[in-house]
């Protein structure tokens, strides 16, 4: 059941007769998207092409690959296509074959849009599907121009928006935590199972939501507490883009027996010194207790490095890039 939901998550994101469909997910090592999305292929009843290239290969046989097989779609991790669209623009050169570009896994900021849109200028950028291997498919894409929007994808599936993680509204546009019922699985029904994601009600009556990124994932360096999503926030701001910022990652590490944090910042600024005091600031002016503990030596400088996502810290199994990285020993 589980592939056949997929198949048609496939279809409501943009998948056609005779398209080639080249799967970037990573198998192997108990992670599922790969085969999941190969059986969802196979239930479909529209003839397709699939071209199962996996997230293990390079950059530059990815695009061999796909090139020599004339994509037309990808099925790939966020992570993946900013890699792709980095090896790409880094030669001057763009695949304007693609037709949609299908992502699941990760959240797709629109600080990322521009550039992999730069690399791939004909594709759209759709949600594959929304969904967990704990709880299933969740949310079909629901938009061409909105990949956040989803639509809830069975009547076995209750979907819950809490903002105070405990209980559900029913109002539009309140964040709130995506809590999951699926009682289409029978052996072992999930029941009010977290997501891990923020989102919002666009369309209560037909099922229509709208993903917000992670729920807040809490970086504690020292005493001083600060959530991922307001780092990358200071950040863009401070960088004064919006569609350049290829990927971002907060990284807690320890020095001279103090806490330091470092962020990694998929961007390459033409002053890297001038651009690096900019963030600075605008970290120390949004929070005044980071510097305060700073000045008072209770925790490192912030730290801050420019690298192409390939420098990242990215899990070897699935490709995803993650946001935060705790590099301190354990006690």
């Amino acid at each position: 059941m589980a592939s056949q939901q997929l198949g048609l998550g496939i279809l409501a994101a943009g998948v056609r007769s005779h398209d080639r469909v080249a799967n970037l997910f990573y198998a192997g090592e108990m992670y599922g998207s790969f085969l999941l999305h190969v059986l969802s292929i196979m239930d479909l009843t529209i003839p397709l092409v699939h071209l199962p290239i996996g997230g293990s290969c390079t950059p530059e046989t990815t695009i061999q690959y796909m090139r020599e097989s004339s994509a037309t779609i990808v099925f790939s991790t966020v992570t993946t296509l900013i890699k792709l669209a980095e090896y790409l623009l880094e030669r001057q050169e763009i695949m304007p074959g693609i037709r949609v570009l299908m992502f699941s896994g990760e959240a797709f900021y629109e600080d990322q849009r521009s550039r992999v849109s730069q690399a791939f200028p004909g594709a759209k950028i759709r949600s594959l599907i929304y969904g967990s291997i704990d709880a299933g498919a969740l949310g079909y894409s629901a938009s061409e121009t909105d990949s956040r929007l989803h639509a809830v994808s069975s009547p076995y599936v209750i979907l819950e928006i809490a903002p105070d993680g405990f209980t559900s509204t029913k109002a539009t546009g309140v964040p709130g935590s995506v809590l999951v019922t699926n009682i289409g699985r029978r052996l072992q029904p999930v029941i009010r199972y977290p997501s891990g994601d923020l989102a919002e009600w666009v369309d209560y009556e037909k099922g229509v939501f709208r993903v917000l990124g992670r729920d807040t994932i809490g970086v504690r360096v020292g005493p001083v507490s600060i959530d991922t999503k307001h780092l990358r926030q200071v950040v863009t701001s401070a960088l004064g883009v919006s569609g350049d910022l290829g990927a971002f990652q907060a990284v807690i590490s320890r020095a001279n027996m103090r806490d330091v944090l470092t962020l990694r910042v998929g961007y390459r600024p033409t002053d890297e010194d001038a651009t690096r005091t900019a963030i600075t600031t605008a970290l120390y002016d949004a929070r005044p207790m980071f510097l305060d503990h700073v000045q008072r030596g209770l925790i490192g400088p912030l730290q801050i490095e420019f690298l192409a996502v390939e420098s990242f810290k990215i899990s070897s199994t699935t490709g995803k890039l993650a946001e935060l990285v705790d590099e301190r020993p354990t006690v």
